[in-house]
């Protein structure tokens, strides 16, 4: 395996690269049958769902999570976090409805889906717990007394730790109850309507003075008021409060969080509130939303109302954006034109991780085969079409990325599954970068498996783990810092991932034929390890810079930053080690393998 392609590795260890890879090919195709089989589950009673909005609705600009999306995919958000699963519900027709006709029909008649089973929870000690069977709970069964106060106290656990970082005990059930509590929450905010935002309350002067006398008209609070109205009142009073500080901190107020009031689909559209008859210059929106009200209530085709809705609130919008700006107010996006719209609808459908993840599995079993046959005419063509294929997979990940760049406005690395996929784009392109500049093929065959590994694991996480878009975390709100540094320590993992796919292949030969891993052969270890080692140590030099910026500290021991300290340490020392003669071959290959925990650690466990 350390020669050249020219010149081809022996038939057995060809054969061993080849049941290596056909055995990696096989571990994928289960894994991938899996979710897909997951997904395709149905549930023991599908609900019919009548409304049929879509695609009518599709594309309508709604803000759900702290970001501005088309309406079906924070549908699919509202599905997923509400369910578990990405399918749910049947059209008259038999097929599988569609997540914004599901949340629409949810919208539209609260009463009949509380005492639909539609809260996912398959947890069969948490149903033992509640005195209830099946994988699918009505909202009615879960807001018994008993079953309400076993769900909010596993939730405060949950939030308590999540708030103050303190580990709490929780068992399994308080695990699975906290989830069930968040579906609760997520059901209720969806059946009142209130789940999704379509339009600032405040874009004007007129709107704002209108706002700040909004008082009497208010009246007494209730606890079933619209959240539009709850937060005025407090806006009220941070208002009042300001004003014995003079005219210029008023003035401050209007550009702080509790000043971005937003009306919800039930305030527009569902129950428009009587008090909106008088809001300034909001006109468009309002009589837009209620003609959507009255055709969807009426059964009606709402493909010209959706459209009328969306050029509103949109023109509303951007105007919000315009005036918070005109105020100073900074790091604001920009409300997504029609295009970014389009854009983000049509790339979630593509699915392009998923396909890549495709190719790069066939890339690298291509290249294995080419290893293994005597033909030369037919390795040439095998290897061609393994290049090829891993290409393409790494120019559909790099377009994919892109996209997620340009919709979000930040760098595509913010969770786990982004990291995922950028690791698979780095190990493709590093294994074909080192395919030539080694001589050695077997580059080529871990830069497709190594990849697709990453894109597989990706793809079978939970939607709500990461290929949801979702708002960024304002300590990652730097985008010099965010790609400069996330991208370097992120694109680390995938050399040590290279070296670790290099190592165990390299050691199984060796087992294979009874002997130790030859110089050549950990010649080429050596060569991912030192880029991995390169990327890392700058990645890390660059973290402490961020933090030196943004909290005044260069290091604070943090576990992101310690973990990437080890991930430095574990890997520097058999290096030098190797250079001083105290590490071998073998031995260079083994801890390239056992090395490879402490990415694991830092990447998933911290």
């Amino acid at each position: 395996p350390s020669s050249g392609p020219s010149s081809g590795p022996s038939s057995g260890p060809a054969r061993a690269i080849v049941a290596v890879s056909l055995l990696l090919v096989a571990i994928a195709v289960i894994a991938a049958t899996a979710v897909v089989l997951h997904e395709r589950r149905e549930p023991p009673m599908q609900p019919p769902v009548t409304v049929s909005v879509m695609p009518a609705l599709a594309a309508l600009p709604v803000l759900h999570q702290g970001r501005v999306k088309p309406y079906h995919i924070a549908a699919e958000q509202i599905r997923f976090a509400i369910v578990g699963r990405s399918r749910f519900g049947l059209r008259a027709d038999g097929k599988p409805a569609s997540a914004g006709d599901l949340v629409s029909e949810i919208m539209l008649e609260p009463v009949r889906w509380r005492a639909t089973p539609l809260l996912g929870s398959s947890y069969q000690p948490l149903q033992l717990a509640l005195g209830l069977d099946g994988d699918f709970l009505t909202l009615d069964q879960v807001e018994i007394p008993a079953a309400r106060q076993l769900l909010m106290a596993a939730l405060f656990k949950a939030q308590k730790e999540r708030a103050t970082g303190e580990r709490q005990s929780q068992s399994g059930v308080d695990l699975a109850a906290a989830q069930l509590a968040e579906r609760v929450s997520q059901a209720q905010a969806a059946m009142s309507g209130h789940a999704l935002e379509l339009a600032p309350l405040v874009t004007s002067t007129a709107q704002r003075a209108w706002v700040a006398g909004l008082g009497p008209s208010l009246g007494e609070p209730s606890h079933d008021e619209a959240p539009w109205r709850q937060r005025v009142r407090a806006l009220h009073s941070v208002l009042a409060r300001a004003q014995a500080s003079g005219e210029a901190v008023v003035a401050s107020v209007w550009r702080t969080p509790e000043a971005d009031i937003w009306l919800s689909f039930a305030d527009l559209v569902l129950r428009p509130d009587p008090l909106l008859a008088e809001w300034p210059e909001g006109d468009a929106v309002r009589v837009a939303g209620s003609a959507l009200g009255t055709a969807l209530r009426a059964g009606a085709d709402v493909t010209g109302q959706a459209a009328t809705l969306t050029d509103a609130v949109r023109v509303a919008g951007i105007a919000h954006v315009a005036a918070l700006r005109a105020q100073g107010v900074e790091h604001l996006a920009d409300y997504p034109t029609a295009g970014y719209i389009t854009l983000e609808l049509r790339s979630t459908a593509a699915h392009p991780f998923a396909l890549a993840c495709v190719l790069f599995v066939l890339g690298g079993t291509l290249s294995a085969f080419a290893l293994a046959v005597r033909k030369a005419r037919l390795g040439s063509v095998l290897r061609r079409g393994g290049i090829a294929l891993t290409v393409l997979g790494a120019l559909l990940v790099a377009g994919g990325l892109v996209v997620r760049t340009v919709i979000t406005g930040w760098g595509p690395v913010t969770n786990l599954y982004e990291t995922l996929i950028w690791v698979a784009l780095v190990s493709a392109v590093l294994g074909l970068v080192l395919t030539p500049l080694t001589g050695n093929w077997l580059y080529a065959v871990c830069a497709g498996f190594g990849a697709g590994i990453c894109a597989l694991v990706g793809e079978s996480m939970p939607p709500d783990l990461g290929s949801h878009l979702s708002q960024l975390q304002p300590v990652l709100r730097s985008q010099f810092w965010l790609l400069v540094h996330v991208l370097t320590v992120v694109a680390s993992y995938a050399a040590f991932l290279l070296a670790w796919l290099m190592a165990n292949i390299m050691l199984i030969l060796a087992v294979r034929a009874g002997r130790q891993v030859s110089a050549g052969e950990s010649q080429v270890i050596y060569r991912a390890l030192q880029v991995g080692v390169v990327l890392i140590a700058a990645g890390t030099l660059l973290g402490g810079w961020w933090a030196d910026q943004a909290w005044g500290r260069f290091w604070g021991w943090d576990p992101k930053e310690v973990w990437a300290l080890v991930i430095l340490l574990v890997y520097v020392v058999p290096l030098h080690l190797r250079y001083a003669g105290a590490v071998g071959p073998t031995g260079l290959a083994g801890w390239a393998v056992v090395g490879f925990l402490s990415v694991v650690m830092s990447w998933y466990g911290v």
